[in-house]
């Protein structure tokens, strides 16, 4: 993630919303690609307290429900 984000922004300069969602993706990349690795499912990767309170990254942490 680090390493991404240093790409994209020379400065460093990214906030922490944006920085969230990009931890998010990235765990969900890890998920999909051990599943595949495995030839797995990946099932309920969803944290319910993110959930109860309306945040979560959509297509990421909540992915799949």
């Amino acid at each position: 993630m680090d390493g991404y984000l240093s790409q994209v922004e020379k400065n460093g300069d990214v906030d922490a919303t944006r920085r969230g969602n990009v931890m998010a993706r990235e765990r969900m990349i890890v998920l999909f690609d051990l599943s595949a690795k495995y030839k797995a499912l990946p099932d309920r990767t969803s944290n319910k307290s993110e959930r109860l309170l309306g945040y979560f990254t959509l297509h990421a942490d909540d992915t799949p429900p």
